[in-house]
């Protein structure tokens, strides 16, 4: 709607050249009154592989230049648009990734990686399985991250041929479905798909639909953080997190912080959802 895209907060993104699916997921998913400013930025090759080792190249290649772009429009955070390039520093890493973003930008950083932990943790997510595009290396890596995270990781799934980071953001969300019904296990509360450049968001119903377990996409988990780190209470993310987060927001008052409870103590629109939990069908979870 015209009139509505400004006025409630800027969110700056920084985006891998290669990426051609994150910047159309945040736009479908903003808020109304939030604008979204873009810039991208290089590290890796986009014809080779997307190891660890290059992830970990482009973590660390200085982007000061494409910051000082962003902080031009002050914005009141800037999301860091690389999973692959968190998971491959660990934890800590990433960590201190954002930490000399945000000091040189002068803005909150949140990267992808530390979206998806804040969304798991919103939603009092102990098991997890993922599903990537990436190789059987940084698939690892990703696990590993997660595990570091205080999360067990039951099970994971990647593409049978390894990709470049171009074919990366060719696959379909119909191909990504795929990959996360495999990646499923019986143990796991919640499917990640960690990827900027994978089409999750368009399937994230569909999968919870068929698992009824909570989906969270990297693209997702990052509109997430951004409405949260903004104050806004309007969830504008699909899936079972948003739907957590709306109804926390409606049990209280404007400026009042929501008691963080796990997911299936909230009300839920999906009731079968909660009465499968309840007859057992699946592994007994924080609700």
């Amino acid at each position: 709607m015209v009139g509505d895209s400004r006025g409630r907060g800027r969110v700056g993104v920084v985006v891998p050249y290669t990426n051609t699916n994150l910047e159309p997921d945040l736009n479908d998913m903003r808020p109304a009154g939030v604008s979204l400013h873009f810039t991208r930025v290089a590290g890796y090759a986009a014809d080779h592989l997307p190891s660890t080792n290059e992830m970990k190249r482009m973590a660390n290649t200085p982007i000061d230049a494409a910051l000082d772009l962003l902080s031009a429009i002050r914005p009141g955070v800037v999301l860091y648009g690389c999973t692959s390039a968190g998971l491959a520093l660990g934890l800590e890493g990433d960590r201190a990734l954002a930490a000399r973003l945000s000091a040189h930008c002068g803005s909150r950083v949140i990267t992808a990686a530390g979206a998806i932990v804040e969304a798991l943790n919103d939603l009092a997510i102990s098991n997890l399985a993922i599903c990537s595009p990436y190789d059987g290396v940084l698939s690892q890596s990703t696990a590993n991250f997660f595990i570091t995270a205080g999360f067990g990781v039951t099970s994971t799934s990647i593409p049978e041929q390894d990709l470049d980071s171009l074919e990366q953001g060719l696959i379909s969300p119909d191909e990504v479905m795929g990959l996360a019904l495999e990646a499923d296990h019986e143990n796991a509360e919640a499917i990640v798909i960690a990827c900027t450049d994978m089409r999750a968001v368009e399937c994230i119903e569909a999968i919870e639909s068929r698992l009824r377990k909570p989906v969270i996409s990297s693209n997702q988990a990052l509109m997430f953080a951004a409405v949260n780190a903004l104050g806004i209470t309007s969830m504008s993310v699909p899936g079972i997190l948003g739907r957590h987060r709306a109804s926390q927001d409606r049990r209280h008052g404007p400026g009042e912080a929501p008691v963080m409870r796990p997911f299936g103590e909230t009300a839920w629109a999906d009731r079968t959802f909660r009465k499968d939990r309840r007859a057992g069908e699946r592994p007994a979870g924080p609700w």
